[in-house]
């Protein structure tokens, strides 16, 4: 197979060529139907006494910016000292219109080029000149709009530049191709898309992707049922670095949502999906079903059926579900909720059942100075393990990398390292170990750290495959009973404690090697008072797999200072610590943030921040100012951006420090 990047490089010079010629003949056009003035709204351009074509006067938007930067790092491996102006023009033209006539074509359209010069001088006693030019556009057309048939073709090339802390500035050029048929039949309505995204990213890297989609979506709707038909295939090929692999993905899915009456309804669903990649093959197969009823206004009750099938090179597996529950409503204070599930599994080396019950109370009441909600739960688990496999899979659990967090933990211990798949939650994008994510065994259980700078982004939920050691063939049960209280005061102050405690037990058979007993408690309370804001939250995890206690506090002050000025302060501390380890990760931070307009139509902004965070494996110190003063002169809107940044890794001993001026000029014309 042909290099993903070389491929893709021919792409976007094949296209640019398209794009130049395209850009000069549509260019020329625009200028000589103004010059003819036969463009501002009025559809008067005509060939042999038809009007073949109106288009509305183009919007355009220019910019003009220049940016110096100046830039030190140090390090075991870096001594560097860089200045850097860069200066950009950019404009951006669209326009809507219509071939003939409106039910023939209709498009809309738009192309920004940009002008980049950069000139850099550094201590290594080179001097570089980076002269640019790239085109983006988009072109979207509607073909027969008003016929049962109805043809879409959308082509768009775009840039995006992203600034980063302790590691290059990023690069990405994306291209997108769409052809879409949608058939309006009032049978059956459906739309055949075919899609071809290219991007190219660099920066700390270079990497590559190149996806091609063919899709059939179809959706039938009567008086009570709605029909979902959907069909994908899926082609993937991905280079980081000095890896590539593919991705070759099939999948359909097909649901039906029936409404019997205003008080129940039946939804189905079916789906079937095969992926192949050098990392697993895997094929899915899924059955499921739903029987909601609304006996009374505060009375429901559900039934549900699921069956699946998984099928792998090393592991196969079967199961089926049956569940039921109901819930109850009183006085519109107090919901009661009673839920029973039965799962059987049949896996390569034995059985494994799992039979639950789950019972739930939840209370919410107003009191003369606010709110109280109370809950309360029980839940039984018998599980009935005869896998007498040396290793237990475990397929798809569910992770979120919270925030800018780079770290998750799974949820067993004594795992096999080499048999970690992660994913996205939709399974479309296998992610690459060591590029993508690493594997650190942490005690008995595994950490898994993504790379913020490669595929997977911040708040990413990834889904996790496994194996693990697995206990000796036993029936356990397990018993959780949950507690939690939460109290709004006076609209200012709010308290809340959340308990949970699972106690495991051996019912007949071997004992595990561990038999949990975990307790988790969250405790917290936030008051708002004037320009004041408070919170403390506290949770101590108490269990066999990772104890963990964690403290956070902020305070933030927010000051209004009359009608045109405001200012903002803020500072918070977080302590994580593993409890067997004794490993204690600390982080304290503190911000301040102005507004303030000025004049008429003036604006200044400025935050200034400074934070620590210091563990066993990170002890990194970040302190920066970022000010922008925006204003409007006429139809100009001039900008001014000052950011100064001081970073520094303890660690690895990388030092950087950044001084950045920016300025840039925008007009828009209509």
């Amino acid at each position: 197979m042909d290099s993903i990047l070389s491929g893709h490089e021919k792409f976007i010079e094949t296209n640019t060529k398209i794009r130049r010629h395209w850009v000069s003949v549509y260019s020329l056009a625009i200028f000589a139907m103004v010059w003819a003035g036969e463009v501002y709204g009025v559809p008067d351009l005509y060939v042999d006494g038809r009007i073949p074509l109106f288009m509305e006067f183009p919007t355009w938007e220019s910019y003009a910016s220049a940016e110096q930067e100046n830039e030190t790092r140090t390090g075991p491996f870096i001594n560097l000292q860089r200045d850097r102006l860069t200066t950009k023009i950019k404009s951006e033209y669209r326009t809507r219109g219509w071939v003939y006539h409106p039910a023939l074509v209709v498009f809309s359209a738009g192309f920004s080029p940009e002008y980049k010069l950069q000139m850099e001088s550094a201590s290594s006693n080179y001097d570089q000149e980076d002269t640019g030019v790239f085109l983006g556009y988009f072109i979207d057309t509607t073909w027969l709009q008003a016929k049962p048939y109805t043809i879409t073709l959308f082509s768009s090339m775009n840039r995006t530049d992203t600034v980063s802390t302790l590691t290059p500035d990023i690069n990405t050029e994306m291209s997108t191709n769409r052809l879409s048929l949608q058939l309006k039949y009032p049978i059956l309505p459906t739309t055949i898309t075919l899609e071809r995204r290219d991007s190219l990213t660099e920066g700390l890297f270079r990497s590559g992707d190149t996806q091609n989609v063919l899709r059939l979506d179809s959706r039938k709707k009567t008086e009570h049922s709605r029909t979902d038909v959907k069909i994908e295939t899926r082609q993937q090929d991905r280079e980081i670095r000095d890896t590539s692999f593919s991705t070759d993905r099939f999948s359909t899915f097909l649901s039906n949502f029936y409404n019997f009456s205003e008080k129940s309804t039946l939804s189905s669903g079916f789906s079937f999906s095969d992926s192949s990649s050098p990392l697993r093959d895997t094929t899915i197969t899924r059955l499921n079903s739903r029987f909601l009823v609304r006996h009374r206004k505060n009375f429901s009750s559900n039934y549900a059926a699921r069956i699946e099938s998984r099928d792998e090179s090393e592991f196969t597996s079967f199961s089926t579900s049956l569940s039921a529950g109901l819930s109850h409503q009183l006085y519109e204070n107090l919901t009661t909720s009673f839920n029973v599930d039965a799962t059987k599994n049949l896996l390569n080396d034995g059985d494994l059942n799992t039979y639950l019950a789950d019972l739930g109370l939840d209370y919410r009441r107003r009191i003369p100075w606010g709110m109280l909600n109370v809950n309360f739960g029980v839940r039984e688990r018998i599980e009935d393990n005869q896998n007498e496999a040396e290793l237990s899979e475990v397929r798809g659990e569910s992770h979120r990398f919270s925030g800018a967090s780079t770290v998750i933990f799974l949820d067993n211990n004594n795992i096999d390292v080499s048999s970690i798949v992660v994913m996205d939650t939709a399974g479309l994008i296998t992610y690459v170990p060591g590029l993508d994510y690493f594997v650190e065994t942490v005690g008995n259980t595994v950490r898994i750290t993504r790379d913020p700078f490669a595929g997977i982004g911040d708040d990413a939920n990834v889904s996790v495959d496994y194996r693990y050691e697995s206990d000796p063939p036993a029936v356990t049960g397990l018993t959780t009973i949950t507690f939690g209280s939460n109290l709004w005061l006076w609209e200012k102050l709010s308290l809340f404690y959340q308990r949970g405690h699972s106690r495991e037990r051996l019912i007949s058979g071997i004992a595990p090697e561990q038999l949990n007993n975990d307790t988790v408690q969250q405790l917290g309370a936030e008051l708002r008072w004037k320009w004041s804001t408070t919170r403390v939250e506290l949770e101590d995890r108490d269990t066999t797999l990772t104890p963990i206690r964690s403290l956070t506090i902020s305070e933030t002050l927010a000051f209004r200072l009359g009608s045109k000025l405001s200012l903002g302060l803020g500072v918070d501390y977080s302590e994580y610590t593993l409890k067997d380890s004794g490993d204690v990760a600390e982080g304290i931070g503190a911000n301040a943030n102005l507004n303030w307009s000025v004049g008429r139509t003036g604006q200044l902004r400025a935050r200034a921040y400074t934070r620590r965070s210091h563990s066993d494996s990170i002890r990194t110190n970040s302190t920066g100012l970022i000010s922008v003063y925006d204003w409007r002169y006429g139809a100009w809107r001039p900008s001014l951006r000052y950011e100064y940044i001081d970073d520094d890794n303890q660690l690895s001993g990388d030092t950087r420090k950044r001084h950045v001026l920016f300025f840039q000029v925008e007009r828009k014309f209509r």
